[in-house]
């Protein structure tokens, strides 16, 4: 990488396991959510699915708490492509 900042640890971890552990370390931490939707994108890029994002916040909730994983709902729902502004608008004009 650069001096400043050396090259990670080589995990031996694969890498779409590592991105949602990653994921579910910045839902620990209620980290703003573009930090999320990097990661999702990028677990997304490793190869995991809608529902194994999804099944991450499930399975960290019990640790963390509702609270934070409800808080990372936006940002998770951003990276995975959803528009969650239209879908309450959609809701309300019903």
């Amino acid at each position: 990488m650069t001096p400043d900042r050396p090259d990670p640890p080589a995990l031996a971890l694969d890498p779409r396991t590592a991105a949602l552990v990653r994921l579910a370390a910045l839902i620990a931490l209620d980290a703003p959510p573009r930090a999320y939707q990097r990661e999702v994108l990028a677990a997304r890029a490793a190869g995991a699915t809608i529902d194994e994002v999804v099944d991450t916040v499930r399975a960290i909730g019990p640790s963390v708490g509702l609270a934070r994983a409800v808080s990372a709902a936006p940002g998770l729902a951003a990276g995975l492509g959803f528009d969650l502004d239209r879908a309450l608008e959609a809701v309300d004009h019903a």
